[in-house]
């Protein structure tokens, strides 16, 4: 599943009448692919700063690498990465993507859609992961 970008690169989900008409297993590789893009926009800002310092010391071309999303490091410090008006309080969605059940899923989507039609960010990672 492919999500459309903004202009500053982060994914759009699509409406919530969207949402609705995928099966469950669309919905998680939704939230699967959203997270991953979201994190992926934030790891990319970090290669960017850390090539653009490493570029004022030399010549050397270093490629972007596409972020991963840390789902073992998110269950057991969500707070370190995710602020929680990101996230629903009673969702349990950081554990990895295809464990959470429909009503989760569902709850997750709807919360992040209806944030993302109000013009607010649906989701945003404080921080990304150090690179292994």
């Amino acid at each position: 599943m492919k999500l459309k970008k903004n202009k500053k690169g982060y994914p759009i989900l699509p409406s919530v009448e969207e949402i609705d008409g995928l099966t469950l297993i669309d919905k998680k590789k939704l939230i699967g692919r959203f997270m991953g893009d979201v994190y992926g926009v934030l790891a990319s800002c970090r290669s960017l700063l850390l090539i653009h310092s490493l570029s004022l010391f030399s010549d050397i071309s270093i490629g972007t690498p596409k972020g991963r999303v840390p789902w073992k490091k998110l269950e057991r410090v969500p707070d370190d990465y995710i602020e929680p008006k990101y996230l629903l309080e009673k969702v349990v969605i950081l554990q990895q993507y295809y464990h959470p059940c429909l009503e989760d899923v569902n709850s997750m989507l709807k919360y992040w859609a209806e944030r993302q039609a109000t013009n607010k960010v649906p989701l945003c990672f404080i921080k990304a992961a150090k690179p292994v």
